[in-house]
């Protein structure tokens, strides 16, 4: 993913409601914290500011980051209220990509796709190129 796509994603989370949290890589970089030296744990408090003043300021998540992926699935699972949130992936072998979805389980064991990784029909629905594409759109259609 180019840093142009990352950063357009991480704007997407923001805009959906997506919270700062420790950990959370910042693609702005602004206060350095991409330094792999940095204890990342440390995110929570630089120079007095607190998460909610940095979206402000330019930064977004990353979403390339692994731990910060990890971030958005659970904002995404407690946004739908599921006990369990997975993705899926399906195979274009004609085009030689992967496109990926977002499923849940609720307390009764049901399933429900919230966003697909496949064609539905004759139709083609949106499909989403990365793991933390699906997520974001996901966490788009979320309940408010």
């Amino acid at each position: 993913m180019s840093d142009d796509d990352a950063k357009a994603l991480g704007l997407r989370a923001l805009a959906a409601g997506f919270r700062w949290a420790g950990g959370v890589l910042s693609g702005g970089d602004r206060w350095g914290l991409n330094d792999p030296a940095l204890d990342l744990c440390r995110f929570a408090e630089v120079e007095g500011h607190r998460h909610q003043d940095w979206a402000a300021d330019g930064d977004w998540p990353d979403f390339r980051d692994p731990a910060t992926l990890g971030v958005l699935l659970a904002q995404v699972r407690e946004a739908h209220g599921f006990t369990h949130l997975f993705t899926t992936a399906t195979i274009w072998v004609d085009v030689g990509r992967v496109s990926y979805g977002v499923e849940g389980t609720d307390a009764g064991g049901g399933v429900t796709d919230m966003v697909r990784s496949y064609r539905e029909g004759s139709g083609e629905s949106e499909l989403c190129w990365s793991e933390a594409e699906a997520l974001v759109s996901a966490l788009e259609a979320a309940p408010k």
